[in-house]
């Protein structure tokens, strides 16, 4: 983990680029297609607005959590679903990861299991043990890509990409190539080791 820190992980910069601008415009159109279902001056951001606005076309909002929007039959909540996706995409991890780009292009995340800053905190990383980090979580990237939506009139550029995989960023250095391997049940398996116990 200390080695990934200083040498730093690669990202595909260009695409980086590519995926904030598409994003950006993913974003605006569902903006403004939430608006064309729950009227022009609806601010899409504000909950008691959002419930007022759905509450003007009949239905009545206890809140506009994602779980009750699921469950409306209608085109506003899922566009609205959508819409929220992609914002968290944009922000959390488009331009989260843009902020912490070295000038070497790549990131160098804090791995938090050797890694601590603040006085008496401890460098165990999660609560349960497992690997995390920060500046940026690099153990917190969506696994599944996200479709570009097809409904929307969005530029060919945007439409060209077909969808948006985050994993896709993490480069490799020139002549390497990524390895997947399955740590299920890692935990157990070490504390075996560790602790010589022999029915783990």
């Amino acid at each position: 983990l200390m080695q990934m820190h200083f040498e730093g992980i690669p990202i595909d910069v260009h695409l980086l680029h590519r995926y904030e601008a598409a994003v950006v415009e993913i974003v605006e159109a569902l903006n403004n297609a939430v608006r064309a279902h729950l009227g022009p001056d609806v601010n899409v951001n504000s909950n008691p607005q959002l419930k007022a606005a759905f509450r003007n076309i009949g239905i009545n909002l206890v809140s506009t959590e994602a779980e009750i929007l699921r469950r409306l039959n209608h085109p506003a909540a899922q566009t609205l679903l959508q819409y929220r996706k992609f914002k968290v995409i944009l922000g959390t991890f488009i331009r989260g990861l843009e902020k912490e780009l070295w000038p070497d292009g790549k990131i160098h995340p804090k791995f938090l299991q050797w890694y601590y800053e603040e006085k008496g905190r401890r460098g165990s990383g999660a609560r349960t043990g497992r690997a995390s980090s920060r500046n940026p979580n690099a153990n917190n990237v969506p696994r599944k890509p996200l479709p570009i939506p097809q409904n929307l009139n969005l530029s060919q550029s945007t439409l060209d990409l077909k969808e948006i995989n985050l994993r896709d960023l993490w480069a490799t250095p020139e002549g390497e190539s990524f390895t997947k391997a399955d740590s299920s049940q890692i935990e157990p398996r070490t504390t075996a080791m560790v602790t010589g116990e022999p029915l783990l």
